[in-house]
Formats: structure tokens, sequence, C-alpha cells
């Protein structure tokens, strides 16, 4: 599609624009431009915006790069993607003589403020080609004779945001492109969603401090930026931006940046009166927002990849609902670039251990089974090879452990079978699943996992309420065969033989031989579900591990979590998730929405310098459906089935679209027993009560003695 454009390079400015004329006339048929600019890039066709998207085109590892300046050893692949775009500008050309604008900035491409994992910039110059393709077989491409100069956008960073000045004293000056060697990297179509724009409300101007600056409120976290209307002519309008207060009402920025060298801030010099004034290539992440100057209102617009939300939940219990809510829209607001990243502020990055954990609750969430392949490419690429995952895709640095992280590559796969029933993302990465149980398989001493080498974080669990105190090769062996046996069944379904079995069994043998004394510590933070996940758990300790949670609080860290509400749920103890979804005392859900969260936090306690919007928490939300909402999804042969049980909740309302066919559900109990129940289906469904299935012929209503 871009065959005779050349790339080409810019090194001068921060957000240099491109302009290119060119004579045309206008036609039958479709004009379309194809186009990509590293890191970001925004194209203006007479003065009209080419499309909606949003920071594109989407985050990969574009190309090689120097990372001896990793805070970690490294160990990732060699292999590199660039994507790039295609509008339909067809109704945008006229007669006679066109003006092509393309502004370029940093994005990831040449992001050189935050260093603390290393430098990670890709290069000094910016990038671009194009080429417009008109109806009748006529071309415009980039190449060496391109010219450009400075915008009024003076700086950018997608971490510390950016600087923008509508006044030029002198006309900048003018430079020419230099035409360059294509990328080493594969240049394809991006198979991924855009970022877009999914909603827009007016913040509330809420204090004006002291120092005569105003605090706006926009209710609850969110990503994306901010509009400012600017009511006068004047020298600066300031905006910075973060998730919480202080007590005397200014800005506590300990959530959203490190210290004061990483705060979001927006500067706008000599805005006049009336201008709308945003930045174009930093986007941020906040619920509140400091504006120094005169500004007569402030509109946020939320900003994600476009993936439509197709789900919904309801019940007789407020906590529950806020559950629901509070999950979705902390996964929404780390949806960047087609990643899941862990925060959309102060990390920004693709963290695989949070993005595997909350992957199934988002599939159910969202229809975003493209964004979580194409992050599984971003996985693969990056893989080394010997086998190995780095922690974050694409690699941005970061620390992890070789198999909570690193095993993403085969539970995203598991995922994606287990809630679309298709098997492409399995197939296709399924050298890459093979790899990686042989790589950890590698590393094992005396039976158990251990750092693949030195200097390496390795870690097993992670956020406990207190701090860690399980051994790291007893959580990453445990999880190892727990997702040795998702890649079994993958095996089977794919019809390749699984490699693997003495592994499983020393594996199992070592737990037991190392760590399986004294119930395995207690069951101290979770240890023996890590156990019953690597299917050792007899009768007497789930019966401990029961009787434990019954009383208790959560102890759990990011996978204890998860593995407790799944063990819950394979008991049949459905009234033990919906009773620790409602508590209130630290550590809880409940203690987030007590002390007024409207993302999940980083860690149960939520003090000090953590996020308050990450996602990896969100994994057992999924039993809001499941096992409150009586779902079962059978990917094999794509039915549902809905088994309406008390869970200690009276009323459940949902929607899903599992294998993109609509499902609504809604049930009530009186005095524990079902009382009413009516499902609609599109696709194939059966209720299910004491016993009796019952096929689901569109619309199912059950009444209280009618089967």
């Amino acid at each position: 599609m871009l065959q005779n454009a050349k790339w080409t390079a810019y090194e001068h400015y921060d957000a240099p624009v491109v302009i290119k004329k060119f004579g045309a006339q206008k036609q039958s048929g479709k004009s379309e431009l194809a186009i990509c600019g590293l890191g970001f890039y925004c194209a203006f066709l007479n003065g009209k915006r080419i499309g909606k998207d949003m920071y594109q085109p989407a985050q990969t590892d574009y190309e090689p790069r120097d990372l001896s300046s990793m805070l970690y050893p490294v160990a990732g692949g060699s292999r590199h993607r660039i994507y790039y775009n295609v509008y339909d500008v067809t109704d945008l050309l006229i007669d006679g003589e066109n003006e092509l604008k393309i502004l370029l900035g940093n994005g990831w491409y040449r992001q050189k403020d935050r260093v603390c994992e290393g430098n990670t910039s890709y290069a000094d110059s910016l990038k671009l080609i194009f080429k417009l393709t008109f109806a009748d077989g006529g071309t415009v491409c980039s190449d060496g004779t391109l010219e450009y100069t400075e915008s009024e956008i003076r700086s950018s960073n997608i971490y510390t945001g950016e600087i923008q000045d509508h006044l030029f004293a002198e006309p900048p000056k003018v430079y020419r492109a230099k035409e360059i060697e294509p990328p080493h990297a594969q240049l394809e179509k991006q198979p991924c969603p855009p970022d877009r724009v999914y909603e827009r409300f007016a913040a509330s101007r809420i204090a004006q401090l002291p120092s005569g600056k105003s605090i706006y409120d926009v209710g609850k976290n969110i990503a994306g930026r901010a509009i400012f209307r600017s009511a006068r002519d004047q020298e600066c309008v300031t905006a910075r931006y973060a998730e919480e207060l202080y007590p005397d009402g200014t800005l506590d920025f300990s959530t959203t940046s490190l210290g004061s060298s990483q705060i979001q801030t927006d500067k706008f010099y000599h805005a006049s009166k009336g201008q709308l004034l945003s930045p174009l290539f930093a986007p941020h992440a906040f619920r509140y927002i400091e504006v120094e100057g005169d500004v007569d209102d402030v509109t946020v617009e939320c900003i994600s990849t476009d993936v439509r939300c197709i789900a919904d939940f309801s019940c007789s219990e407020e906590g529950l609902n806020w559950l629901f809510r509070t999950a979705r829209d902390t996964i929404r607001a780390g949806y960047h670039g087609s990643i899941p990243v862990d925060c959309p502020h102060r990390e920004r990055l693709g963290y695989t251990a949070d993005g595997q954990l909350a992957a199934e609750t988002a599939l159910l969430m969202f229809d975003g089974a493209a964004l979580y392949e194409k992050w599984l490419r971003d996985i693969v690429d990056g893989q080394s090879e010997t086998g190995e995952v780095c922690n974050t895709a694409p690699f941005e640095g970061g620390g992890g452990g070789p198999v909570g992280w690193g095993g993403a590559v085969v539970t995203l796969c598991h995922t994606l079978y287990r809630i679309t029933g298709e098997l492409n993302a399995a197939k296709r990465f399924f050298p890459a699943m093979r790899k990686w149980c042989e790589f950890i398989a590698g590393i094992r001493k005396n039976g158990v996992v251990c750092a693949p080498r030195e200097g390496v974080w390795f870690l097993g669990e992670w956020c406990t309420p207190d701090d860690v105190r399980l051994p790291p090769s007893f959580v990453n062996t445990c999880l190892y065969v727990r997702y040795l046996t998702y890649y079994k069944q993958l095996c089977v379904l794919l019809s390749e033989p699984f490699e693997f079995e003495n592994v499983l069994t020393e594996c199992r043998s070592a737990i037991e031989e190392h760590y399986g004394g004294n119930d395995y510590a207690d069951n101290d933070q979770g240890a023996a579900l890590f156990a019953w996940a690597a299917g050792l758990s007899d009768d007497t300790l789930r019966a401990k591990i029961i009787n434990k949670y019954e009383s208790a609080p959560l102890d759990t860290g990011i996978f204890g979590t998860q593995l407790l509400f799944d063990f819950f749920a394979e008991t049949g103890r459905y009234d033990l998730i919906t009773s620790h979804f409602l508590r209130s005392e630290y550590p809880s859900y409940g203690y987030w929405l007590k002390r007024g969260a409207t993302t999940f936090w980083e860690t149960w306690r939520g003090d000090g310098a953590v996020s308050h919007d990450h996602s990896m928490f969100a994994s057992t939300v999924k039993h809001l459906f499941y096992s409150i909402g009586g779902l079962t999804i059978c990917p094999a042969d794509k039915t549902i089935t809905v088994r309406p049980r008390y869970a200690g909740v009276e009323e459940v309302s949902y929607s899903l679209r599992p294998f993109g066919k609509k499902l609504d559900v809604r049930f009530k109990f009186a005095h524990g027993a079902l009382a009413y129940c009516k499902i609609e289906a599109e696709g194939e469904a059966f209720f299910e009560t004491d016993g009796k299935k019952i096929p689901i012929n569109k619309i199912f209503t059950f009444d209280e003695g009618n089967l």
C-alpha cells in the first residue's frame, strides 16, 4: 500500500509540522491516505482533521535500539513491527490546490523524560511515511522534498505533558525532510482498534485556592484529556492533573507521578479569548485538575482504545454494582495503543501480569479480542530465542517474575478460547507457548522454578496487604503447573502433543517436598491456594481454606486473590464470593469503596506513592457473572447455561454478548428460593434449575411453580 513512498526523518523541533501542497480534482471513487508517523501523528486535509483516531499508530516495539541502560538485564527478542493506518479522504479533497498538513509527536518513539527503567527512546529523529492514492490511480508520496517547520506544540511527552505557544514572534525556520532507509521492522496495516474519545462531559469547579488557582473535579478517575476555553487574552494557562486531593484542597500527585519530576502538566502560552486549549499528543489520567489562568469552562474527553462495552450488571446489593462499574472504568482507562497497561499515568506499561490477570473479566465486559491478539503479538515479538517472555510488552523495562508475568503467553491464548470459542490465537502463538514452557522447565533447580539469571527481579506473589512472605520459587512453580494444564488443554484442542507430563510430576513432587509442611505454612497469604492451583489439595486442605476465609479478611496479593475466588467457585461457596466482595474492613474491595475509590487501586491500603487506577485486582469481577449470575460458558460448542443460584443476593440482572450473541438475564430469589427468571438469548442457551436443563428459544421465563 505504501509502494514508492519514502521514509523521511525530522530531527528538528519536538512536534514538527509537515505541509504538502498538491493539485487535485474531485473524482468519483475512493481516495485513500496510508500513513505512519513515529511516534504519534495527526493529519489534516484542507484544514479538516482526517479521522477521529488519537495517538496513532498503535504502540509496538518499533525497531532495534540500545537497551544497555535498562535497570534489569534484558533477554528479549529481535522482532519489530510498525503499523500504518489507512483513511478514506474522498470527501476532504477539493478541486484545485489542496493542503495536507501532518503534525508529528514524540509518543513512545522519542520518550526521554521518564528514565527510571532506563533510556527507552528509539531515536533522536521523528519519522514519517505516507501515500495519498486518488481514485484515478494518481499518488502523492512522502519523500525528501517535504518541508517542515515548528508547530505551536513546543514540547510534548506522554508522561509529563505538553507546552504550546500560540504566538510566533518570528516565522519559524523551515527545514527539508531527510530521506532515510526504512526502519529494521515489519511494516504492516494496523490490525487492531485505534484510540478514540468514548465519552465527553463537563468538569465542575469545586474550589478557588488562596493562590488564585482553581480546582476542577471530573467526578471519577479517567484517562484522556481536558479542553479549556480561555476566558480572555492571556499570557499563559497552566493545568496540572492528579487523582487525589490533600485535606487543604490542593492536588496530591503521589499516586500519579514519580516525585516532582513526572507531574502531568500542560502549559498554553498566548491564549486568545474564546480559544479552545488542549494537549494533542500528551494523554493524561486524573480526577482533579488545577488551573492557573482564566477559563470559562473545562470539558474532559475520556479516551481509550476503541473497544465496545458489551456488558452490564446490576443487583440488589449496591456494593456489587459499584464493583462492576469500577472494574469496567478501571479496565477501560488502561486500554491505550491496543495494550492493557498497568496504570494510565505513572507507569503506562503493558505489564504482562496485570494484563493477563484482568483479561477474562475484560473480555466479558468489552469486545476486545482484537486488542488482546495484538498484545499477544507484542508479547511474542519480545520473546527471546530461548523462550523467555519480557515483563512488559511492548518492552519498555520493568520487573516481574518468569511465570506470573511471562506466563501471559499461555494464559491469554487460553482465556481468548474460553471466552470467544475461537482457537485463532492458540494456533498462531502455539510455538511461542511451547518455547516458553520449555524455557521455564529449563530454569528449575531441584524441581522448582528459580530466577533465570543474575540481577533480574524474581517476583512471585505481589501486592499482599503485608510484605510478601511466600517464597518466589513456590509461587512460580505452582503457577507454572497451573499454566501447563492450560497449555495441555490447548494441545488437546489443537491435536498437538503435550510433552511436559514428566515436568508436571516433578514440579508437584518438588512443591510438596519443599513447601508442603504444616499444610503450606497454615495457608499464610493464601499459600494453600497456590497448592490447590497446582492440583495438590485434598478434602482436608480444602476444608481448612474454607474455614479460614469464612471469617478472615483477604491476606492475598494479585495472584492469590484471583485463586481464592476461583477456589470458592469450584467448591460451590458462592456465598463467600459475595461476602468478600461486600466486606468493608481493610483489606477488601469494600474498603476502597468506603475510601471513595472510583477505580481499583494498586494495593489494598492505597496509601503512599501507589496508583489509584490499576486493573490487576479486577481478575475476580468475572464472578459477578459466573458465581452470582449463574453463567457457564462452554467454548467447545459455543453454548451458555444460566443456573440461577442464591449467593446472598436477592435480585440480579446482567447483559453480555457471549460468542457475539446478545444475552440478557434477570432473576429474583425470595426466601432463598428462585421466584422469577427471564432470559433472552440470541445464541444457543439453556436454563438449568433443580437438575432440569431447558433449551431457550430466544426468550425464556420462569415463575415460581411453572416447572
